[in-house]
């Protein structure tokens, strides 16, 4: 009943036969076990559960089949069903009714009812059992489905679970990663403020050393340049003392250790002769006591020659500390200042009075050299006249000697030949009269200039004095163009000596020249400075003694310069001029005349 109350859709159906439903499954089941023990020879020859199926082959059921199958096709209830469906197939005979019980028979006759209306009842109530079984199974799938739905929901839940504690480990260990994130950031902040702060502390220090050190670079320089004035105003004499007491000193420290390197050495011969005597001694000695004192000895020597050997030459000391030693400073008075001052300052004053008088001897030569340049540009004036005016008597006598050759070839060809010669004769006369006086005249008015060099004597004095240097014997019977021969031999074997330019000999000798320069450069500097001190002492006692006397004061009219006058040129100049140009003239035109007669 409980199975019949679980479906819905039957149980209206169902619910005024509940009763005759009721009685009639128990009938079914009555037969059903009637039909079981009314052929046992069935039971005996049926098959075994595991035996393999022995249907045809359209009968026979897949696991497919099987699993979308309502009711198993296997079971007993598919078989009864097959069964009742058979409709179709021949009734049985009432002989073939046993099967069904005396109970059913009875059961149909009391109601009336037929046998096909019974089987035909307990088909429809097998049909009921059947959609009953249906909905069994289908309950059975959904109770199956929802228990697995409900253990899904269970493992979703429990992964849910999971995942929300993972989610809430993961948060923790966010917050905590983010706690340690923000204390190291706020730890990196506060160590970059600190950084930045040292930074600016230490800027500031460095800008405090770095003006310190331009305040003491200042002082520095001033120092330097104190120490350089002092330098140029101290006597040498007391630099050369310095440098001769640091040599001494030098010399003592060299003697020092040179000492003691000999007293090093001289312990290192005394041992090994000691230890030589004693080897001596054993080699020589006759008596075994001899022999033991000599074998003593022998070692006590050995260990000598051995401390002796391993006792190392000092080294050598280090000169350039002395040179690196800060140098005293000549002043020690400010007297000694006062007076260098004085001197400068009268050194001063005759530089002022020197460079007056240069000034002064400036501008007369400046005042001379205008003078002279006048003087000379009026001189090349009238030297370029002159030339201009003996240019044009040249052309006048060549046009002349032109004219004149003309005429003589007219009067060859038409027999004049005695005036040509007559003038000629007198033309030769004359140019050579005029030759005289031109030739004074030019003596006259323009005379030679001597030209201004070396004489002969003095030359050969100074080849002479550069062949001794060069080596060579003064001979007599030696020319100063032999001299000078010998001398460019001897040049040219000490520059073969010397090699190419770039060789050690050439630098050598490069080195030695620029000594030698060095020194006369010294000398010729000492010598000049001498003369400088000596003629500036002489200046400043006159400047001191001009400046001790007493004032001039001047009396009376000044004395006037003389008036020069002028002087006018007399007029016979140039009728002398002329004279000598037409001498020259005349001259030129006998040369020319005689050019073509000598051709």
């Amino acid at each position: 009943m409980a199975e019949v109350e679980a479906l819905p859709p039957l149980a209206p159906a169902l619910a005024p036969n509940a009763a005759v439903l009721a009685a009639q499954l128990g009938q079914l089941a009555l037969e059903q076990s009637l039909e079981q023990s009314h052929s046992p020879s069935e039971q005996q020859t049926a098959s075994p559960p595991g035996a393999p199926s022995r249907q045809p082959i359209h009968e026979r059921h897949t696991a497919c089949s099987r699993l979308h199958a309502l009711v198993d096709p296997e079971s007993e209830s598919a078989a009864a069903i097959k069964a009742l469906l058979r409709i179709g197939e021949p009734r049985p005979g009432p002989a073939a009714l046993p099967q069904l019980g005396a109970g059913a028979t009875e059961y149909a006759r009391r109601h009336g009812e037929s046998i096909r209306d019974l089987v035909a009842r307990k088909r429809q109530i097998f049909l009921a059992q059947m959609s009953l079984d249906t909905k069994h199974s289908e309950i059975a799938k959904l109770e199956q489905r929802s228990r697995q739905w409900e253990e899904a929901l269970a493992a979703s839940e429990a992964a849910l679970d999971a995942d929300s504690q993972r989610f809430e480990e993961y948060l923790k260990e966010n917050d905590a990663k983010l706690q340690e994130a923000l204390r190291r950031a706020e730890a990196e902040a506060r160590a970059r403020a600190e950084k930045a702060a040292e930074a600016k502390r230490l800027a500031a220090a460095i800008a405090a050393l770095r003006s310190e050190m331009g305040k003491m670079e200042e002082q520095l320089e001033e120092c330097k340049t104190l120490k350089a004035f002092l330098d140029s105003v101290t006597p040498q004499e007391w630099f050369e003392g310095l440098a001769a007491q640091r040599d001494s000193q030098k010399a003592a420290l060299r003697a020092a250790w040179q000492e003691q390197c000999d007293a090093i050495a001289a312990r290192k011969r005394e041992a090994a002769a000691a230890q030589q005597r004693a080897e001596n001694d054993m080699q020589w000695a006759r008596t075994q006591q001899q022999f033991e004192r000599a074998e003593r000895a022998q070692r006590e020597a050995a260990a000598a020659l051995r401390e002796a050997l391993a006792e190392q030459d000092p080294p050598e000391p280090d000169y350039g500390v002395l040179d690196v030693e800060e140098e005293g400073l000549h002043f020690r008075d400010p007297s000694q200042l006062l007076a260098v001052f004085s001197q400068l300052q009268g050194s001063n004053m005759f530089q002022i009075q020197t460079a007056q008088d240069a000034e002064s001897a400036v501008e007369a030569a400046r005042a001379d050299h205008a003078a002279t340049t006048a003087a000379l540009d009026a001189d090349a004036a009238g030297l370029r006249r002159q030339v201009a005016e003996l240019e044009a008597g040249v052309a006048a006598s060549r046009e002349r000697s032109a004219r004149l050759q003309a005429a003589a070839r007219q009067s060859l060809e038409g027999g004049g030949g005695g005036v040509l010669g007559r003038e000629s004769s007198g033309g030769s006369v004359a140019g050579a009269g005029g030759a005289g006086s031109a030739s004074g005249g030019g003596g006259g008015s323009h005379p030679q200039v001597q030209p201004l060099g070396l004489g002969l004597g003095p030359l050969s004095e100074a080849v002479a004095a550069a062949y001794e240097a060069a080596g060579f014997a003064r001979d007599a019977s030696v020319t100063p163009l032999q001299m000078l021969q010998k001398l460019e031999g001897r040049l040219e074997e000490w520059l073969a000596a010397l090699g190419p330019p770039g060789g050690p000999v050439a630098l050598l000798a490069e080195q030695v020249e620029r000594g030698r320069e060095k020194e006369r450069r010294q000398a010729a500097r000492a010598d000049k400075l001498a003369a400088r001190q000596a003629e500036h002492e002489s200046r400043v006692a006159r400047v001191l003694a001009r400046a001790a006397a007493p004032k001039f004061q001047k009396s009376g009219k000044p004395a006037m310069t003389r008036s020069v006058l002028q002087r006018e040129e007399r007029g016979g100049g140039g009728e002398r001029d002329d004279d000598a140009e037409e001498e020259l003239r005349a001259f030129l035109a006998l040369v020319d005349e005689a050019i073509p007669a000598d051709q």
